[in-house]
């Protein structure tokens, strides 16, 4: 059996990291051309707007596309240059949730109830 950690994408999500590696780029150049710097939420906002390529926004590929644009957010904090995400894609993992389940059970005591031990 595979680690669950070294799952390859699924094809929604190569598709929408190929589109996005494709957009990041564009807008890059665009942006060197006309001598201005890129900034995040503009980024995120124009290949958001230009590259979906699904058609219609619903159902499931929207969904993998709306993660994928949560995913290229954090890529955008590291400051890793734009030409690198596919790369930065494919060995990106979610951070696992810790299990704080014994944390989070309500510990009350009551003197009136009756214990069994």
């Amino acid at each position: 059996m595979k680690p669950r950690w070294n799952k390859p994408l699924t094809d929604w999500q190569a598709h929408c990291a190929h589109e996005i590696a494709n957009g990041l780029l564009e807008y890059e150049a665009q942006q060197l051309c006309l001598g201005e710097k890129v900034e995040v939420n503009k980024c995120k906002a124009w290949v958001s707007k230009q590259k979906y390529p699904f058609g219609m926004r619903c159902n499931h590929p929207y969904k993998v596309w709306c993660q994928e644009m949560q995913i290229l957010g954090i890529f955008l904090s590291t400051g890793i240059a734009c030409k690198n995400y596919q790369m930065w894609r494919q060995s990106y993992r979610k951070p696992r949730k810790l299990n704080d389940y014994n944390e989070k059970r309500k510990k009350t005591y009551n003197p009136d109830q009756l214990s069994l031990f």
